[in-house]
């Protein structure tokens, strides 16, 4: 399954995977809230940390981990 590496796209794929939805993702996160929303706007700013708690939350897999790592390519 290809991923669509945006944080929009990576934030719907955890609503629709666990069922959460995205405040309930945002703390789960530990995200703060204006910074969640701020990557939302502006996924090219997603930090590293950010990401690491998002792929805890979605479940991915490692190969879906490792598509968006490379960008979606």
């Amino acid at each position: 399954m290809r991923v669509d590496t945006t944080a929009d796209s990576l934030i719907g794929y955890a609503k629709v995977n666990t069922g959460y939805e995205p405040a309930e993702i945002q703390k789960k996160s530990r995200i703060g809230k204006t910074t969640f929303y701020n990557r939302l706007k502006r996924p090219e700013e997603l930090k590293l940390e950010e990401l690491r708690q998002l792929i805890r939350i979605c479940h991915y897999t490692d190969e879906q981990i490792v598509e968006i790592v490379k960008g979606g390519r």
